[in-house]
This record gives structure tokens, C-alpha cells and sequence, in this order.
């Protein structure tokens, strides 16, 4: 029997026992391959994010990567096969742009490398990087933080509500830049947003 990558079965998510949803989350997806959760605000993508990583105990049901669960993973190993981008700011004063971005951890193995240079360009991040990351706009923080997230090299990337608060024609560009994490360097992706993508 061939495993799907990644695979969210019977999830049920919440808090203190407290399940957000009457229905379990069960679904598949491949390397290279993107999944959309949409949602209005209080929904639980967020918490549903913070669940596929491990962060937060399921009430039910499993995660698996090849056939393994995330449940049984040391957070070390979680953060060799995830990283994860939110809406909420990180208490990380005192430090400027380019701290956070040296930050980036550096799995064993990866299995594409994508380009740094690539990436920082993107997100233009060499404009910002002298800056307090306390300083920025919620669309510069966005950036940052979208930036090393893909940076982390991991396999999975979760990124929570990505295009919020950034200009249109920057969405663009993201979109575009996302595709060809898929395509090209064959990352999974799993993102929220409140209405569906026109993928690029």
C-alpha cells in the first residue's frame, strides 16, 4: 500500500478538550502539492495549523508524515520536516531583521535546496534588514516572517493567512513565488485564507 506524504486523519482540534468542529479533518496530500483551508475569523485555522505541527495536542485523530506520527516526533524532528508561519507577532524585540533571518535553523537533509538569494529578493527583505523587526508594518513583519519560514528548508510549510496584509501587487508575486516552491523545489504547502486562491 503506497502512504500518502502527508495525512490529517479523524483530526478532531480545539482546546482543554473543548472540539471546535462536530466533524473530524481528514484529508491527504502529496510532495509538491498545495492545500487551502478556508475560514472566517475564530474558525480554528489557526489552531488547526498549530495542530499539524504539534504545538497544540489534537483532541483526536492523527497526523502522519510517511506513515509516522507527528504525535510520536521529538520537537526536533518535528522542525526537520515543518516550519510554520502565523498572523501573530513573535516577542522578539531587540532584534533587527537580519538577526531573525539568521535565526534559520539548518536541517540535515532537504530535498530541494531553495536558493537564499531567491527568497530574500522575493520578500526584499535587503530593504529591511537593518530595521527593528518591533519596527515594522504588519505587511514588512509578514514578509520577514514568510521569508524564513521558506528558509528553514523543511519539507512542509504552513503558512497562516500569507497574502493578509500585503499589497496586491505583492500577493502576486508571492503567489507566483509559492508555485514554484511547489513545482520546482517540491514543497508541500498548507495555507488558510478567509476565500479561495486562484493559484499561480
Amino acid at each position: 500500500m503506497i502512504r500518502p506524504f502527508f495525512e490529517i486523519r479523524e483530526l478532531r482540534i480545539g482546546y482543554g478538550g473543548h472540539c471546535l468542529h462536530q466533524n473530524a479533518i481528514s484529508t491527504s496530500i502529496e510532495s509538491g502539492q498545495w492545500l487551502n483551508c478556508i475560514g472566517e475569523n475564530g474558525s480554528g485555522k489557526t489552531t488547526l495549523l498549530r495542530t499539524l505541527t504539534g504545538f497544540i495536542p489534537r483532541i483526536s485523530g492523527d497526523v502522519l508524515i510517511q506513515g509516522q506520527s507527528i504525535f510520536g516526533m521529538s520537537i526536533k524532528v518535528r522542525s526537520e520536516w515543518i516550519a510554520i508561519a502565523t498572523t501573530e507577532r513573535i516577542a522578539l524585540n531587540g532584534l533587527c531583521v537580519k538577526e531573525i533571518m539568521d535565526l534559520n535553523p539548518n536541517p540535515k537533509s532537504s530535498i530541494h535546496t531553495i536558493p537564499e538569494a531567491f527568497i530574500r529578493d522575493v520578500f526584499k527583505i535587503a530593504e529591511i534588514e537593518d530595521l527593528p523587526i518591533s519596527s515594522l508594518s504588519d505587511g514588512q513583519y509578514k514578509r520577514v516572517m514568510m521569508a524564513r519560514c521558506i528558509l528553514q528548508q523543511t519539507p512542509i510549510i504552513l503558512l497562516d493567512e500569507p497574502f493578509a496584509h500585503l499589497d496586491p501587487a505583492f500577493v502576486d508575486v508571492i503567489q507566483e513565488t509559492l508555485t514554484r516552491c511547489t513545482q520546482e523545489f517540491q514543497r508541500t504547502i498548507i495555507l488558510t485564507s478567509h476565500a479561495p486562491i486562484t493559484w499561480r
